[in-house]
């Protein structure tokens, strides 16, 4: 564990610091790692997670997704096309590396609105079919 993340996750933290530091230390004992191992794996998750919410409603049009690989105790942010300069700086100060991937070729909103797009037209599709009726089972 390093130092730098436990000093963020007590900023981050603040007065839940104790709840937080009780619930690690539970997932350590379930696990079988020391607290500083549970610290490291997890403590920078729920954090990770608002940055990514930051980043989603700063950059709908380019925002593509984010993702927290916890056995590699990795995580990455993806954008449609470059990422703005200003999402890189909010990136760059969270405490444990970030991936960025950049050209995806489609934000999170657009791939959402085709998914509505998909479903909406398979719905229309199903209810447009007529059901073939059993025969009765008095026959």
């Amino acid at each position: 564990m390093t130092v730098p993340l436990l000093s963020f996750l007590a900023e981050y933290a603040g007065e839940q610091l104790p709840a937080a530091i009780e619930d690690l230390t539970w997932q350590a004992e379930q696990e079988g790692i020391t607290l500083a191992d549970a610290i490291d794996k997890y403590g920078w998750q729920v954090p990770f997670a608002e940055l990514v919410q930051e980043v989603r409603l700063a950059y709908p049009k380019s925002f593509a997704g984010a993702r927290i690989l916890s056995e590699e105790r990795t995580s990455w942010i993806a954008f449609k096309e470059g990422a703005p300069a200003t999402a890189l700086d909010v990136v760059a100060k969270f405490p444990r590396g970030v991936e960025v991937i950049e050209d995806r070729g489609f934000s999170e909103a657009e791939l959402d609105a085709q998914l509505r797009e998909v479903d909406r037209k398979s719905t229309r599709l199903n209810s447009s079919h007529t059901d073939i009726s059993r025969m009765p089972s008095s026959a």
